[in-house]
């Protein structure tokens, strides 16, 4: 009876700890909600060591992926990931490229996407181009 009991007060305690933790990373990341680019914006605002996404269609099995090109003292790339599409099981489906960029330093910048097959010297299939304005930071009282 007392292995029970000391086996239910430790799965309680992790269940806890659990769900403390949990609720900690979800406001946080309430808190500090990443701008998402739409992908019919053509610009957006940040500042300095902002993060920002960018999410643009994609389907990797057809050979085809987004190239990127941007002022590496402005911006910093901090992941790239493909998210495939939650409705379908079907293999080749298209999904979403998600690309997360730090801002570096203040001015304005453009950020470029080429969706091509790195192996064909042809012209990309379709472009992207986006203006980031960054400010400085703002002291917070």
């Amino acid at each position: 009876m007392k292995k029970i009991i000391v086996v239910l007060i430790a799965f309680l305690i992790v269940a806890f700890v659990f769900v403390t933790m949990a609720t900690r990373v979800a406001t946080q990341n309430a808190e500090n909600e990443v701008p998402t680019i739409n992908v019919k914006a053509s610009s957006l605002e940040t500042t300095v060591n902002g993060q920002f996404i960018v999410q643009l269609d994609s389907n990797p099995t057809t050979g085809f992926s987004w190239g990127t090109s941007y002022d590496k003292d402005a911006l910093e790339l901090v992941a790239s990931t493909f998210i495939p599409p939650s409705d379908t099981k079907l293999l080749g489906s298209g999904g979403m490229d998600t690309f997360t960029f730090k801002a570096l330093k203040a001015g304005e910048t453009k950020l470029k996407f080429s969706y091509l097959r790195a192996w064909e010297s042809v012209q990309p299939q379709e472009v992207k181009e986006y203006t980031v304005s960054v400010k400085e930071a703002s002291a917070k009282n």
